[in-house]
């Protein structure tokens, strides 16, 4: 909650965008692929274009942020980066 909590503070004083935790996106259809990072960013100019939507939110966010668990094995992170990247997220973090 600290990661989500400090983005969503910078984004929201700045008026950079959306920031928020745990927000589903549908990534793919047939078969639907909906992945939803620990903490998120869309950039104010996608915000515009399309609203922020009362479903999951249509295609990647701009920034996912994964919080890494002490069980969490390095190749299954990297395939979840892998999955976000292809989507067309610009950066992911994981802390």
């Amino acid at each position: 909650m600290t990661v989500g909590a400090k983005l969503y503070a910078h984004v929201r004083e700045r008026g950079l965008g959306f920031a928020a935790g745990e927000v589903g996106f549908k990534l793919a259809c047939d078969p639907d692929a909906v992945r939803a990072p620990d903490a998120c960013f869309v950039a104010a100019d996608r915000v515009a274009l399309a609203g922020i939507p009362t479903g999951y939110w249509p295609g990647p966010p701009d920034l996912a942020i994964e919080v890494v668990s002490p069980n969490d094995r390095r190749s299954e992170l990297e395939a979840k980066a892998l999955q976000w990247l292809d989507a067309g997220t610009r950066a992911v973090v994981f802390a």
